[in-house]
């Protein structure tokens, strides 16, 4: 910000001491004596902090104390006797104040101004940044407390998530899903928080039927009374309607599932009121299906694993169990992606897939050894693993869609017995890595290079598996590999 200028220095004062001023200013020679440099920066800086309120005072106190001492023709206050010029001390005092209120203090107001804003800005930044780090905070104790409850439990309580499900939409009053959302998905229709004069619903029975507020947290207000509702009510009927044993399951382990399950119907809620929130909410329902493809493709393969080590031996699949990652399964797609419609229908057709058949993207960054140990269980897991509902056409797309995603570096919390919990982050071994896609990708070496070889006794990556033991997608996929470095 540009400081005050002295502008204000030619509106000060009568137009003959201006003048007079000015001449001093320009020409030294015009200065009829010397000026008293130290009294008149006292003086200034007098004016400075604010002593303004009455500066013929100052100058009388000033005179008083030697004022005109050691200038020629000056020996009385008012000058009235003496036609020498007087002092430039003494013309500043009324150019200074004319500077002060006129140049100084409207740059000292907008300096003041500026401070205000930035401070305001920095501290709702600091704010936003608390906020996020709490939000953070409460979902991260709530992994943790289902991490404990899992632990504890073995596994998530089915019948209690069912029971808390049930209640929490009977509470809310809308027990059954539209025909068919925004999306293509069935939703429950979740009521609008009430308005201040608004009287709560009742159910026919005379229940009370709650709104919760789903702009704010799950502690507050409504909802933290919405909160207890399910709980005691969970706690009252669900060993009746849902069998739950309230000897092994606290108020406290209730409570963590019914909050879960709030914040899920808050996300669904908030997405829908926005057409751009429908938009982001069909996406997540992509991924999220995506998401459970892949996870129930890893289920399969670990349910192949005693039928893989007996058909290799034991002594040849050691490690075998510690490659069935969720993250490492290959991805499978409703839409055409990058390929052109044709061209996708056409890989579908070929496949015999059906209409309704999905695309599987294979991961790139996996090498030729990690993708016969998977396509081997994939084959295996069609003996062992009973189908309970027809699965849906898969084919190999285009290659254009494979998928060229890096390898994912999951960090996770560890917590062993007789161990600090910690955190690592978990890496594809060296083996997994494709030296093929290695050296064709950026970053691609430093990724393989960072890798972590296979632990010491692991057989799993010295086994070979013929190609007669393989499917003809999983060949097609291997070919395409040729990973001959490693």
């Amino acid at each position: 910000m540009p400081g005050p200028h002295l502008s204000g220095l030619s509106q000060g004062g009568s137009a003959g001491a201006s003048a007079d001023l000015q001449a001093g200013l320009t020409n030294p020679d015009h200065a009829a004596a010397p000026v008293d440099t130290e009294l008149g920066g006292n003086t200034f800086l007098g004016l400075l902090s604010g002593n303004t309120e009455n500066p013929g005072h100052m100058f009388m106190n000033m005179h008083a104390g030697g004022f005109g001492g050691g200038i020629p023709g000056l020996d009385m206050w008012p000058y009235t006797a003496s036609m020498q010029t007087p002092p430039a001390s003494a013309l500043v005092q009324p150019v200074a104040q004319a500077v002060l209120r006129q140049e100084v203090m409207p740059y000292l107001t907008r300096i003041v101004e500026e401070l205000h804003r930035e401070v305001h800005h920095a501290i709702a930044t600091k704010l936003s940044e608390f906020r996020k780090e709490v939000e953070e905070m409460l979902s991260q104790a709530t992994a943790e407390a289902l991490a404990k409850v899992k632990d504890e439990g073995q596994e998530r309580n089915a019948n209690l998530t069912l029971a808390v499900h049930y209640y929490t939409i009977e509470l809310i009053g809308c027990p059954t899903k539209t025909v068919k959302g925004p999306t293509g998905r069935l939703y429950y229709d979740l009521p609008a928080p009430l308005a201040d004069d608004e009287e709560p619903r009742m159910a026919v029975d005379g229940t009370r039927l709650w709104n919760p507020d789903w702009a704010v947290d799950v502690n507050v207000g409504i909802n933290a009374q919405f909160i207890r509702a399910v709980v005691d009510i969970v706690l009252q009927n669900g060993p009746f309607t849902h069998d739950i044993d309230i000897d092994t399951v606290s108020r406290e382990t209730v409570e963590l599932y019914v909050r879960v399950y709030f914040r899920n119907l808050k996300a669904q809620y908030k997405a829908r009121a926005t057409v751009e929130g429908q938009q982001k909410l069909e996406v997540t329902s992509k991924k999220h299906a995506r998401l459970q493809r892949k996870k129930r493709k890893a289920a399969r393969m670990r349910k192949a694993l005693e039928a893989f080590k007996a058909a290799h031996g034991l002594e040849n699949t050691v490690g075998v169990e510690m490659l069935c990652h969720t993250d490492w399964q290959s991805s499978e797609h409703s839409d055409i992606g990058e390929a052109t419609e044709g061209e996708w229908t056409e890989h579908r057709d070929r496949a015999h897939a059906g209409a309704q058949g999905v695309e599987v993207r294979r991961l790139v960054w996996r090498s030729e050894k990690l993708n016969r140990i998977y396509a081997h269980l994939r084959v295996l897991a069609k003996t062992v693993v009973s189908e309970s509902a027809q699965r849906r056409g898969r084919f190999r797309g285009p290659r254009i869609n494979y998928n060229t995603e890096v390898p994912r570096q999951k960090r996770r919390r560890v917590a062993s017995q007789g161990t600090t919990p910690h955190f690592q982050v978990d890496k594809p071994y060296k083996e997994c890595v494709s030296a093929k896609w290695a050296g064709s990708t950026a970053n691609g070496e430093a990724i393989l290079e960072g890798a972590p070889d296979a632990p010491t006794g692991w057989t799993i990556f010295n086994l070979v598996i013929p190609d007669d033991a393989l499917e003809a997608d999983d060949l097609g996929w291997v070919a395409d590999i040729d990973d001959t470095a490693m």
